[in-house]
C-alpha cells in the first residue's frame, strides 16, 4: 500500500467517532469505527463481517448496492478475552 493511502486511511481513523460493538461471546469486546453510517464489525470466528447499524449483517456487496458508502479496506478492531 502506498505510503499516501496509508496516512489517508490514518487521518479517517482518527477523525471516526468510536463504538463498541458486542458479539455473541460476552467475554469479548471489539472496538470498531463507524465510517459514513456503516459499522465494520469482524465477529469473533467469521473475519471480515459487516454490519449496518441496525445491527444486521451485511455482505460488502449488499452495502454497495444499499448506497452504504465507502468502505475502507483497512480495519481496527481490539477483541478483549
Amino acid at each position: 500500500m502506498r505510503k499516501s493511502k496509508i496516512n489517508e486511511i490514518n487521518k479517517l481513523y482518527e477523525k471516526t467517532p468510536k463504538v463498541i460493538a458486542e458479539p455473541m461471546e460476552p467475554k469479548l469486546f471489539q472496538e470498531c469505527w463507524i465510517l459514513n453510517q456503516i459499522i465494520r464489525v469482524p465477529h469473533y470466528k467469521k473475519r471480515g463481517v459487516f454490519m449496518n447499524p441496525g445491527g444486521t449483517e451485511s455482505s460488502p456487496e449488499e452495502l454497495k448496492e444499499l448506497g452504504g458508502g465507502k468502505i475502507i479496506e483497512k480495519l481496527w478492531v481490539r477483541v478483549y478475552d
